[in-house]
């Protein structure tokens, strides 16, 4: 029976069930002067490797699924060498180790292998040439034709795959549970899902189901582009096959969203590298959240003819739905103080107050699930109606969070969760990525969120289902990230906006709990290949 995906979402992509193949050597430590011979059956897409014992058993769970390698005889990194028959790969991988070069000949391709060094937090090294000439050379394509380009497709895939097990052995320190991580990542309008079985329990499940196409909308028919640089997009499955063979492990990758190609490739390979780093974690090579170094705060004090608006955010600071009372003394500390801000020095007040009860509900989910400090008082012309006070708030709010996150050195940066309020279920997929975009799938076909109008005099308390969306939206794009929003499940009964919204932003909330959160393994760099953020 095929290996899936049991987490939350209920429609995530199966890995896939395969044929027992010609299994590798019992032991996981080659020596490392051995090359495999072997050839790429262009027309499969299937990997041949004739250094691969034909007589070996298959090894048994109790032999070596389930068992603890001994430590490896040599310390550090070791290349992996793949001959296919038009081409040679070499392949190094260290966990936490120094960028390396990255060399296959196909640009694009080195461009998408680099993502497992900015978002996997692994030094590789991969080289490739075709037949007995030089080596590729970083950023010099190789100018290969399609039937050498397949070779040097599958042969890299393999080396890669390789390398990337001897990490995971390296790291495993006790017999793992049948485990299967996933991750989702969004790049602009599109986002990619990887699942990842490191060491399945059934050798047939080893193999990827690779389910991109289209690889963009703006091509001809339905598989989309033909090329992505010189990278033949119908050599995807082909690379990520040769990986998983390499890995022993069962890999699937899904578009859940993407109309540029590009994007749609880049965000599985992101998607993937951030796997296998949780997949690592798992194995017990994970390192604790570490506290920052400086403050992560934000602070804005909005005053128009429409709202007056105080928002306070910390990132380090605890969630709590109300403060106490500051004191008397603390109005006469000579600084402005607004009528809330006084109003806090004699009594406890609640840390979101807009005056729009819908929006102080949505706002208080948002921080609770972020676990994260959010003060938000508002006076506005609620005698109009609630749209000013929703979207100044939201704007506010926003950019209170870009300002708490700086440059985002350290930072997890990306993050996913689904949160379930009665019937209504949402992921939100987020990336703090400096690039502000939204997109959702959210069905807010109620009037006033939860179809509950307001009664007599209380025009302005009651929030419509138009401004809960638009202070979505306001919130991601101020605070300058990328948010997908899908709808995971909803009833459609009336009322369902109500929990569909509170689902919203309790998934946002908890993403960005996660994204903020800093990784010491990073060493204050930027989870970017291009190095930065800002530009």
């Amino acid at each position: 029976m095929p290996i899936q995906c049991t987490a939350e979402d209920p429609r995530p992509p199966r890995l896939p069930p395969r044929q027992p193949r010609r299994p590798r050597p019992a032991s996981d430590e080659e020596s490392s002067s051995e090359e495999d011979a072997g050839s790429w059956d262009a027309e499969s897409n299937e990997y041949s490797s004739g250094g691969w014992e034909e007589a070996a058993r298959p090894p048994t769970p109790d032999e070596s699924t389930f068992a603890v390698p001994p430590p490896p005889a040599a310390a550090g990194p070791r290349t992996h060498a793949v001959q296919a028959r038009l081409a040679t790969a070499e392949c190094t991988v260290e966990d936490l180790g120094a960028r390396g070069e990255i060399a296959t000949g196909i640009c694009f391709l080195d461009h998408m292998i680099d993502q497992l060094q900015s978002h996997g937090q692994l030094g590789v090294a991969l080289r490739c040439r075709v037949g007995d000439g030089p080596w590729a050379r970083p950023n010099e394509p190789l100018g290969a034709a399609a039937d050498e380009a397949v070779h040097i497709v599958g042969a890299c895939g393999e080396a890669l795959g390789r390398a990337l097990r001897r990490v995971a052995l390296r790291a495993r320190t006790r017999p793992p549970d049948v485990d299967i991580v996933r991750f989702f990542c969004p790049l602009d309008e599109a986002y990619a899902e990887c699942c990842l079985c490191l060491f399945p329990p059934v050798r047939a499940s080893v193999g990827a189901d690779v389910a991109l196409e289209p690889y963009g909308t703006h091509a001809a028919g339905p598989r989309g582009r033909e090329f992505v640089g010189t990278f033949r997009t119908r050599h995807t499955p082909v690379f990520w096959r040769a990986v998983a063979r390499g890995m022993g492990a069962s890999v699937a990758l899904a578009r859940w969203r993407g109309d540029n190609a590009h994007h749609v490739l880049e965000s599985a390979f992101k998607a993937f590298a951030r796997c296998f780093r949780k997949g690592l974690d798992r194995l017990g090579a994970a390192a604790p959240a570490a506290p920052p170094g400086a403050a992560r705060t934000g602070a804005r004090r909005r005053v128009t003819k429409e709202t007056s608006i105080d928002v306070e955010v910390d990132l380090d600071a605890a969630y709590a739905a109300a403060d106490d009372a500051a004191g008397a003394e603390a109005a006469w500390d000579g600084a402005a103080k607004t009528p809330a801000q006084l109003e806090a020095t004699i009594r406890a007040l609640p840390r979101v107050a807009t005056g729009v009860d819908g929006l102080d509900r949505l706002l208080d989910a948002f921080a609770a699930a972020a676990a994260v400090k959010v003060k938000v008082h508002c006076r506005g012309d609620r005698h109009i109606d609630d749209h000013h006070s929703a979207e100044d708030v939201a704007i506010s709010l926003g950019q209170c969070l870009h300002e708490a996150v700086g440059d985002k050195a350290g930072l997890r940066r990306m993050a996913f969760a689904t949160r379930r309020v009665g019937a209504c279920e949402v992921r939100a997929v987020l990336d703090l990525s400096n690039r502000p975009h939204v997109t959702s799938d959210l069905r807010f076909d109620e009037e006033f969120l939860g179809d509950a109008a307001p009664g007599p005099g209380e025009v302005g308390r009651a929030l419509t289902s138009e401004m809960a969306a638009h202070a979505l939206e306001s919130l991601a794009l101020e605070a300058r990230c990328t948010l997908h929003l899908a709808c995971v499940a909803d009833d459609g009964l009336p009322g369902h906006t109500a929990n569909l919204a509170l689902a919203a932003f309790g998934a946002f909330g908890a993403a960005l709990g996660e994204a903020v959160e800093v990784d010491p393994r990073r060493r204050g760099g930027v989870a970017s290949s291009k190095g930065t953020l800002s530009a």
